[in-house]
C-alpha cells in the first residue's frame, strides 16, 4: 500500500522463473535487465537447516512407526500366550476334562486375573462333578438295602417261604417308609440346592418354634432316659415357620440319636445383637476332629454312626435350610465333652410384620 501511495507499480511474478523487462532511456530501449526471485524467502544456510529438519522428522516418524510396530508384535505375543492358553483349557473343560488348569501366575494384569478366575472356575466344576457322582452312589447304596429287603421278601411270601402275617407285612412297610422318607430328604436337599425351596416368610419368634419341636421331642427323651434343659430366650427372625421346625427337629433327633441314657441335651435361643442363635448340645461322645468338616456332607455317616440310623443326610438338609434363611449352622466339641450344634439366623427389624409368599 505504501508503494503504490509513492506511485511505484507492484508486479506479480513467478518465483524461481527468470523476468526480463527492457530498460529505456529518453523513449530509446538501450537494453534489457533480468531478475530471478528465488522460490524461498529464506536465504540459503536457513533453507538447508530447514530442509535437514525436515528429512529428521521424517526419520523420526519412520523410527517411531517402526518401534511401535516392534513394540506391538511384542505385545499382542505376550498377550495372545495366555488367551491361547485359555481358549485351549477352554475347549479341554467343554470336552469333559475337569483337571485342566491354565496356572498363568505370571500372565500380566486382567489376563491374569481372568486366568486366575478360570482356574478357581475349573477347580468348583471339577468339585461340582465329584460331588455329583458321589451324591448318585450315596443314593443308590442307601436305595439298595431297602429295595433288596423287599425284594427278598416279596419272593419269599410269593414263593410261600414266609407267610403273610402281621410280621412280615410290618417289615415290609417299614422298609417302604424309610424309602419314603429318603425321597423325601432328597427332594427337599434338591430344592434348596436349586433355589427353588420356597419359603413362606413371616416375622415370629423362633423361641416359640423351638418350644415347639421339644414338646414333641419329651417322650423320645423320656424313653431314652435323657434330659432335655430347655432356655428360651425371645428371638425375633423372619423365616418359614414349618422349614425352622423342620431345622431344629432335625438337631434335637441328631442329639437324641448319640445321647446316652442319663445324658442331657441343652437347646437354647438368644438374641446376639444382629443375630438370632440357636444352639443344641449334648453330652455324648461329640464328634471327632477329623470329622467335624464333614458331619454337614450329604450321606455322611460318622465312624460311631449306628447303621440304621437315618439316611445320612438330615444335617446337609439342616445347613440348606439354614442357608435358605440367610444364616449358617456350624458343628463344634464342647469342652465338657458333647457336641454343640449353633444357628445363626439374621435378626427381624423391628418393624418386621410381612408374610411373604
Amino acid at each position: 500500500m505504501m508503494a503504490r501511495m509513492h506511485g511505484v507499480e507492484i508486479l506479480e511474478v513467478d518465483r524461481d522463473e527468470p523476468v526480463e523487462q527492457a530498460i529505456v532511456v529518453d523513449g530509446r530501449e538501450v537494453g534489457t535487465v533480468g531478475l530471478r526471485f528465488p522460490a524461498s524467502h529464506l536465504p540459503g544456510p536457513e533453507r538447508e537447516i530447514r530442509q535437514a529438519l525436515v528429512r529428521n522428522a521424517w526419520l523420526g516418524a519412520a523410527l517411531a512407526a517402526a518401534s511401535a510396530i516392534a513394540m506391538a508384535v511384542v505385545v499382542a505375543r505376550v498377550v495372545s500366550r495366555p488367551i491361547n492358553a485359555l481358549t485351549a483349557a477352554a475347549r479341554q473343560l467343554e470336552g469333559g476334562r475337569r483337571d485342566v488348569r491354565v496356572d498363568l501366575d505370571d500372565a500380566p494384569g486382567e489376563i491374569g486375573a481372568l486366568a486366575s478366575a478360570f482356574d478357581r472356575m475349573a477347580a468348583a466344576v471339577d468339585k461340582e462333578d465329584q460331588l455329583r457322582r458321589q451324591l448318585v452312589a450315596d443314593v443308590a447304596h442307601e436305595v439298595r438295602t431297602p429295595l433288596s429287603i423287599l425284594q427278598g421278601t416279596t419272593e419269599a411270601l410269593v414263593d410261600g417261604v414266609l407267610p403273610p402275617d402281621p410280621a412280615t407285612l410290618a417289615s415290609l412297610h417299614d422298609e417302604v417308609l424309610r424309602l419314603s422318607g429318603l425321597v423325601g430328604d432328597l427332594e427337599t436337599l434338591a430344592a434348596a440346592d436349586a433355589a427353588g425351596l420356597r419359603l413362606v416368610l413371616e416375622s415370629l419368634d423362633l423361641a416359640d418354634e423351638v418350644r415347639a419341636v421339644v414338646g414333641g421331642a419329651e417322650a423320645s427323651a423320656a424313653a431314652g432316659e435323657l434330659t432335655l434343659d430347655v432356655s428360651l430366650e425371645p428371638a425375633p427372625v423372619v423365616g418359614d415357620a414349618r422349614r425352622l421346625r423342620q431345622l431344629t427337629t432335625t438337631l434335637v433327633a441328631n442329639a437324641l440319636a448319640y445321647t446316652p441314657p442319663g445324658g442331657t441335651i441343652q437347646v437354647s435361643t438368644r438374641t446376639d445383637g444382629h443375630q438370632v442363635l440357636l444352639e443344641v448340645t449334648d453330652t455324648g461322645h461329640g464328634i471327632d476332629p477329623d470329622e467335624l468338616g464333614r458331619v454337614f456332607d450329604r450321606f455322611y455317616r460318622g465312624r460311631r454312626t449306628a447303621a440304621s440310623s437315618g439316611s445320612g443326610i438330615g444335617l446337609a438338609i439342616a445347613r440348606e435350610l439354614a442357608a435358605a434363611h440367610g444364616g449358617g449352622v456350624t458343628a463344634t466339641n464342647a469342652p465338657a465333652g458333647g457336641a454343640v450344634f449353633t444357628v445363626k439366623l439374621p435378626a427381624a427389624p423391628a418393624a418386621s410384620h410381612q408374610r411373604i409368599e
